[in-house]
């Protein structure tokens, strides 16, 4: 082979080694399909089951510095630990979105209970709206 002929070779072979796996990934449609709603709004994320009457939420505290805490009960009700993301979108009094918190529970016993709260930064948040409830089995 020539000299030439190997450099172009070369060239497309580490060309169709970067671009192949992108095109890979791309044909997946993982980056373009939502994330599955419940009738309430709430979304449960990807592969997970609906969660949602797991988690009870407190009302909305507003620190000095604009922090957010919204108290979270979480009751496991699969028959697995579990670990939980929950997410509430934050509004101010006019309903703008102006933030979110969030909050990551691991494991969760079958039937167990966890108390934890939503973190968030937010300037004028009066109200939220939970919007994302996400339960994954634990990993031992």
């Amino acid at each position: 082979m020539k000299t030439k002929t190997k450099r172009i070779a070369v060239i497309l072979s580490a060309t169709g080694a970067i671009l192949l796996p992108g095109v890979a990934l791309g044909a997946c449609g993982t980056e373009t399909e939502p994330a599955p709603k419940q009738d309430n709004g709430i979304s449960r994320g990807l592969g997970t089951a609906d969660a949602s009457k797991d988690v009870k939420f407190g009302d909305l505290k507003i620190g000095d510095f604009s922090d957010i805490t919204i108290p979270v009960i979480v009751t496991n009700n699969s028959s697995e630990a579990s670990d939980y993301t929950i997410e509430a979108t934050l509004y101010n009094e006019d309903g703008v979105k102006v933030g979110t918190a969030m909050a990551y529970i691991s494991d969760v016993a079958p039937g167990g209970k966890a108390k934890d709260e939503l973190l968030g930064m937010a300037a004028g948040a009066t109200q939220y709206k939970p919007s994302l409830i996400e339960r994954i089995a634990s990993v031992q």
